[in-house]
């Protein structure tokens, strides 16, 4: 399955290329070169950030990487603090298995993991999910699909891909919330092991950047509705 999935993206990213241009608040952890553009920001973030992460300001990082950087509202109180304190506990010591509780805010928690091992892990997020398990479905290969966490695009929302799959009667399979992350970041990262010069955190850019534009056109152009008499 991965020698087909990486070649589809990575044949889709040589056509298309690189959009993601996510706007980084101002209150910076870290200065960054203000002639790059928004998409060479995020990677010199991406790629620097991690260095100056340490267990003294673990936390108070993790709630800039959520609540500024993502603009996901995380509060900060005793609760999520014990989540922060056992998903770090995890990454330190590679057990690759979440809760249902970690997993009902693994778009938060995946923030963290990428900032703060980059080579290693990505965000697990709606529209890169979506983009994912569309060219999964559509080009009909043997795969288990990645649980999808809720979206606030409109767009996506519009066009449900959990009704179409339904809709299609094929067998669709998702892997369980304890282990879809991390065959998520096994996935991405053996796309970017097969590309020359690109790391697993531009491909979840690009598969970010395209899931509201190109991955919805696709889809309205690959389906149609029949309704039976």
């Amino acid at each position: 399955m991965y020698e087909k999935i990486l070649k589809i993206v990575l044949d889709l990213y040589s056509k298309v290329g690189n959009n993601y241009s996510w706007e980084l608040p101002e209150n910076l952890p870290i200065e960054i070169p203000k002639h790059l553009s928004n998409y060479e920001k995020n990677l010199f973030l991406k790629e620097n950030l991690h260095k100056i992460i340490d267990e003294e300001n673990f936390e108070k990082i993790a709630y800039w990487i959520i609540n500024s950087w993502g603009g996901i509202p995380l509060k900060e109180n005793e609760n999520n603090k014990n989540r922060l304190k056992k998903f770090k506990n995890k990454l330190d010591k590679n057990i690759e298995n979440l809760t249902k509780d970690e997993f009902s805010i693994i778009s938060s928690l995946s923030k963290i993991a990428s900032f703060y091992c980059p080579e290693k892990y990505s965000i697990y997020d709606s529209r890169v999910i979506y983009s994912l398990n569309w060219l999964i479905f559509k080009n009909n290969l043997e795969s288990n699909y990645f649980p999808q966490p809720a979206s606030r695009n409109s767009a996506m929302t519009e066009y449900d891909q959990k009704t179409i799959f339904n809709l299609s009667k094929r067998k669709i399979n998702y892997y369980s919330n304890n282990d879809a992350y991390f065959e998520y970041c096994k996935l991405i990262n053996e796309i970017s092991k097969n590309a020359k010069d690109i790391k697993n955190y531009q491909i979840e850019m690009f598969l970010f950047s395209i899931a509201d534009t190109i991955i919805i056109d696709d889809m309205k152009n690959s389906l149609s509705l029949i309704i039976k008499n």
